[in-house]
């Protein structure tokens, strides 16, 4: 062993088990590794240790190589890892509560090992990975940083494993599709083409948890209405004659705001011509006294605002 193969083995530490998972498809006998993988910096002074957690099946042919990562950021991978994909898995009663000790554990079928390697890799400060060196957090910690030191990561697995003729793939979950998206782009950059990129619970679009949005709203109310329906909570649309409420008295409910018992609440403000019908009508004198209940604001379907907070 050279000198240079001993400095790599003292900084890079793994461990290797050998096992067998019975699939579908046949028995798969695979190993397991756990170590870390050095990343530096451009002078080659160390940076962080990146853990890492790879499932390699025993094949005679070159098989895939997927990459994983939970997301947050602030993640380890063990959720992917031992809560949906590795070979080894800890099952829940999902949807239901999973009571307390002694928990299971076992063998995944469904494992994605049955068609790809796995690699699972921790982000800086998460799982068992650290800074190493004199690394500080804020180069491994930002958007750029973060993708950097993935970026090194993989390129590094790929050269210590001998992987560069597998295909390559990116399994990104959460706040991972985000990284996911822009560390493909960066290791194309770096001459490190792959094949597809698997995006789980994606969040790309980070202007829709921007207040003002109100697409959120609108997408979870066919998913209201139907949950509704379901238990027996949707009523048809009541008839109703011009000047009636907007609902009958029984299906009113503790949202619902009671009409104000003051003359002057409801009373329509004055006016040098006659206000239009629809303004004395008990629907519109109900909203109106809703809204000073609630020192809310309404609008009507003109678009005026009658009432504010604080109005008299």
């Amino acid at each position: 062993m050279t000198d240079d193969h001993m400095e790599e083995a003292i900084t890079e530490p793994c461990v290797t088990t050998r096992h067998a998972i019975d699939l579908p498809g046949g028995r798969l006998e695979y190993q397991a590794r756990a170590g870390t993988l050095r990343v530096g910096r451009d002078d080659g002074s160390p940076l962080a240790d990146v853990f890492y957690l790879a499932y390699r099946a025993k094949s005679g042919a070159t098989r895939p190589v997927t990459f994983a990562f939970n997301g947050g950021p602030g993640s380890a991978s063990l959720w992917l890892n031992v809560g949906g994909f590795g070979p080894r898995r800890a099952p829940t009663l999902t949807p239901h509560a999973t009571p307390p000790a002694p928990y299971a554990f076992g063998d995944n079928p469904h494992t994605l090992l049955a068609v790809s390697d796995l690699v699972f890799l921790d982000a800086v400060g998460t799982g068992f990975s650290r800074l190493a060196g004199d690394g500080r957090p804020d180069e491994v910690w930002g958007v750029d940083q973060d993708v950097e030191v993935f970026a090194r990561a993989i390129l590094r697995y790929l050269t210590m494993t001998g992987s560069w003729q597998a295909p390559r793939y990116l399994f990104g979950e959460s706040y991972g599709t985000s990284r996911a998206a822009a560390l493909v782009y960066r290791l194309q950059n770096l001459g490190a083409d792959f094949n597809g990129v698997v995006m789980l619970s994606t969040l790309l679009n980070w202007a829709t948890t921007q207040p003002g949005l109100d697409q959120g709203y609108i997408n979870l109310l066919p998913s209201y209405a139907a949950a509704a329906w379901y238990h027996g909570q949707a009523r048809p649309p009541a008839s109703r004659s011009p000047g009636s409420s907007t609902a009958p008295a029984s299906s009113r409910t503790a949202t619902t705001p009671p009409r104000c018992s003051r003359a002057t609440c409801c009373r329509p403000r004055p006016s040098k011509r006659s206000p239009p019908a629809w303004r004395t009508s008990p629907a519109w004198m109900s909203r109106r006294c809703a809204a000073r209940s609630y020192g809310s604001r309404w609008r009507t379907s003109a678009g005026s605002c009658w009432v504010r907070k604080g109005s008299g």
